[in-house]
């Protein structure tokens, strides 16, 4: 049986998972019975730019990240550019390290020891995939890549490893995915942004992306996952770039676009839909 949580923030940017239960609590427990293995020896990430660590680059990712590979990104940390959407680390990152485990490189590198795991995410992903938005006439989605696309690449990336023909399938899939942390990071705000006044209904895009990842879900756990964090949505109008867009007396109590929040109805319908998936354990979230 899996156990899996939908969790999320509402407040401050923090980010509540399950990740101090699953991966900490092991840390300590280990560490506690003085034992020196590693509680995962692998982790396969998913997600958008908040968990790209190099899938995407200035050329290659969203138009209004086209400066990513240069400063002053990965300045505090790293000390130039990595190609992640950040300063410096990115939650992954900090995962891998409280598991002693190196960075995850990203799947586009051909190059890169993927023995300890490998980063699907990709910056401007979609829960949807693409064919909705060119449906629909949503131009802003011009990258082409969804959560569908990444377990995709996670198929071909099991394939490489010779997880393909039977009967060697079972076993490579026990070595490979069993025993691995599934990070699920954050996925969905792109599906919002696209469609941002647009004829699309927002509960649409809600019912559809969240059925979207339900689905990922389920075929991860088909293959055989039992470890699997969901990161959760967070209220996207604390983005900088929504603050940056939208007019300065569309704010909320915490300085926030006010009209810009669907990270709390995205948790709720998570928690809400009966059942999601056979065996699933829902940790509560708090109440928005």
């Amino acid at each position: 049986m899996a156990n899996i949580s939908f969790t999320s923030s509402i407040t401050k940017f923090c980010l509540i998972t399950i990740t101090a239960i699953l991966i900490f609590f092991t840390l300590s427990t280990a560490k506690a019975k003085n034992i020196s293995t590693k509680p995962f020896q692998r982790i396969y990430a998913f997600g958008d730019a908040e968990t790209d660590a190099g899938n995407t680059k200035s050329s290659t990712g969203p138009t209004i990240f086209r400066y990513v590979s240069n400063h002053p990104y990965g300045q505090t940390f790293f000390g130039h550019p990595t190609n992640r959407y950040s300063d410096g680390r990115l939650m992954i990152d900090f995962v891998a390290e409280n598991l002693s485990l190196p960075y995850l490189p990203p799947y586009l590198n051909e190059k890169a020891n993927k023995s300890h795991g490998v980063n699907f995410a990709f910056a401007g992903s979609t829960a949807l995939t693409h064919n909705f938005f060119v449906n629909n006439n949503l131009t802003l989605d011009t990258t082409p890549v969804s959560l569908q696309t990444q377990l995709g690449w996670f198929n071909e990336f099991l394939e490489s490893e010779g997880c393909k023909i039977s009967p060697s399938v079972l076993e490579c899939e026990a070595e490979y995915v069993t025993d691995a942390l599934f990070w699920v990071g954050e996925i969905g705000a792109n599906d919002y942004a696209y469609s941002y006044r647009s004829s699309v209904p927002t509960k649409t895009i809600q019912e559809l992306a969240t059925n979207s990842v339900i689905d990922f879900l389920q075929a991860l756990l088909n293959k055989g996952a039992k470890y699997i964090v969901v990161q959760g949505l967070h209220p996207t109008g604390c983005l900088t770039l929504s603050m940056e867009v939208t007019p300065t007396n569309d704010r909320d109590n915490m300085g926030c676009v006010a009209s810009g929040h669907v990270g709390p109805v995205w948790r709720l319908c998570l928690n809400t839909r009966p059942p999601p998936i056979e065996g699933i354990h829902l940790v509560p979230c708090a109440p928005v």
